[in-house]
């Protein structure tokens, strides 16, 4: 299923497991992945060594957050406590069910759009589209899943 993700959409997947691990999780889920594009839009909030400038997959390009909307949401992500005791970033970790299958369905939203990979923008509509707790707390920042789609077919933010 990775080999249909961009680079891009592959860093997230790699940011969501090491959000979930230093936060102690059992499983890879929803806000892990919210917490990892939102990290992955713009290089200043990449952790080592991902905001090296000389990381392959890192040019140029327009962020789809804005700083404010992106350090307010991380910083709510962020409050929620631990679930428990870090996890190595060495270790496997499980995806959630549900989290699981939202990336197989993903693959099938970006087809859709006619896009042979999947994008972080591509994740993200597949969060908005869900009724969940981190879905919510996007749209109350202003991130709608219309705004995500009008991103997606611009094409100015792959």
């Amino acid at each position: 299923m990775f080999d249909q993700f961009s680079e891009r959409a592959r860093i997230v997947i790699l940011l969501a497991r090491l959000s979930a691990g230093h936060r102690g999780a059992a499983a890879i889920d929803y806000e892990h992945l919210v917490d990892a594009i939102l990290r992955e839009d713009d290089q200043k909030r990449l952790p080592p060594p991902f905001n090296d400038p000389n990381i392959s997959h890192w040019k140029k390009r327009r962020a789809f957050f804005t700083d404010e909307t992106a350090s307010e949401v991380l910083s709510e992500l962020e409050s929620v406590p631990a679930s428990g005791i870090a996890i190595a970033d060495s270790a496997d970790m499980p995806l959630s069910v549900g989290l699981g299958t939202t990336l197989v369905e993903v693959v099938t939203l970006a087809a859709e759009s006619k896009h042979k990979m999947v994008e972080p923008l591509h994740l993200l509509a597949a969060v908005l589209a869900k009724d969940l707790p981190v879905a919510e707390q996007l749209r109350r920042h202003g991130v709608t899943l219309d705004a995500v789609r009008a991103a997606i077919e611009s094409g100015k933010f792959f």
